[in-house]
């Protein structure tokens, strides 16, 4: 249920609109011309997320993009919730209880979200999680959570902070 409501509650937010917009312009130079000054280079903000989103949007659409993207970002956090509930010895339905309630008060501060769209953060947020839940095995592979990290920072820098800070105070 929390799947589907994702999926179909304000798709292609104003948000969305723009992060699309960039990665489309990134993509395709001659979508809509003249639309961004010529100073302003899209590819300089959250490169990593227009690499991976401008195909998808140029051959889906934004509505067929940003449906196939939050499935995507979906499947992740399902990845990053499994493993970290694996990692703490959690029960599956206490992180069903956390996910809803996440979704249903998803910022404490700064009006941050975790599942409402398909946009940068949507994705480096699970990456985040699944580094951090990667420190917690009895088996440390610090490349690894390097990569998640590098990934995460690399398509969102403010949230790659954040989980650089997490991280950090996890190995102190």
């Amino acid at each position: 249920f929390l799947i589907l409501a994702g999926l179909i509650r304000a798709n292609v937010t104003s948000n969305e609109v723009s992060k699309f917009s960039e990665a489309l312009a990134s993509f395709n130079p001659d979508w809509i011309p003249g639309l961004y000054p010529a100073e302003f280079d899209p590819g300089r903000r959250q490169w990593l997320f227009q690499l991976l989103a401008g195909p998808l949007i140029y051959h889906l659409g934004f509505p067929g993009a940003s449906i196939s993207g939050r499935l995507v970002c979906f499947a992740l956090y399902a990845l990053a919730f499994a493993s970290l509930a694996a990692r703490l010895r959690l029960h599956a339905v206490l992180m069903v209880a956390v996910v809803a309630a996440l979704d249903y008060a998803p910022s404490i501060a700064a009006g941050e979200w975790l599942f409402r769209g398909f946009e940068p953060k949507a994705l480096s947020y699970p990456l985040i999680l699944l580094s951090l839940s990667k420190l917690l095995g009895e088996k440390v592979n610090l490349r690894l959570v390097a990569l998640l990290s590098g990934l995460a920072l690399s398509l969102h820098p403010l949230v790659g902070l954040y989980g650089a800070f997490s991280i950090t105070g996890t190995l102190l």
